[in-house]
């Protein structure tokens, strides 16, 4: 019995990084009462698969929020999930420092030897890290950047910068995308949210 027939929706997301920076409240008169406030973290992998039990929330997790400078790092040796998902060392960390009368905040993950799907999606190291940045009187700002090393889909292999939301399909058997991103501003409130791998059967 095949993984595609096992389970309805199995979501697999690969070294995953966001961070969110807002203004809190209403507009003020000046600058100087403005408040932003962020969250922003960072894991190595998180499996969901619907239908099941099957579930893990995010491996190593690094996260801070709120609205004063903070830093942290995690690590863990090792993650298995069955034969869905079998990870080596998982190093993630989040930060956010003062700029202006806000906030720039980064969220990095780097996860070594993956094996996806009983081998499907193998990869060496897979690195992403997202950026945001947002004070009064600027358009915020976000980015997601992800390096891969030894990546092989079904056989064929992938350099180490590959676009981009670029989809990769495993006939009868999963869709990827790799190097997953998006941004969202408005005004000067930016979400930025990316993976390296995100895999849906």
């Amino acid at each position: 019995q095949n993984m595609t027939s096992r389970f309805k929706k199995l979501t697999v997301a690969t070294v995953v990084a966001v961070t969110t920076i807002s203004l809190q409240g209403l507009p003020q008169a000046t600058a100087a009462t403005d408040t932003f406030a962020f969250a922003t973290f960072a894991g190595g992998t998180r499996i969901s698969a619907v239908g099941t039990t099957v579930t893990s929330d995010l491996t190593a997790e690094s996260a801070v929020a709120g609205k004063s400078p903070n830093a942290t790092s995690n690590k863990v040796a090792s993650v298995r999930v069955g034969g869905l998902a079998q990870v080596g060392a998982v190093n993630t960390d989040a930060a956010a420092v003062k700029s202006g009368n806000g906030f720039a905040t980064t969220a990095h993950a780097r996860t070594a030897n993956i094996s996806l799907l009983n081998g499907a999606i193998k990869v060496s190291a897979v690195d992403t890290t997202t950026k945001a940045e947002a004070k009064s009187g600027s358009v915020a700002t976000g980015s997601n950047r992800t390096e891969f090393v030894g990546l092989t889909i079904a056989g064929k292999k992938y350099p180490v910068n590959v676009p981009v939301n670029t989809g990769v399909t495993i006939p009868g058997v999963a869709r990827v995308t790799l190097n997953a991103s998006s941004v969202a501003v408005d005004g000067e409130s930016v979400v930025a949210q990316g993976a390296g791998l995100y895999v849906t059967l």
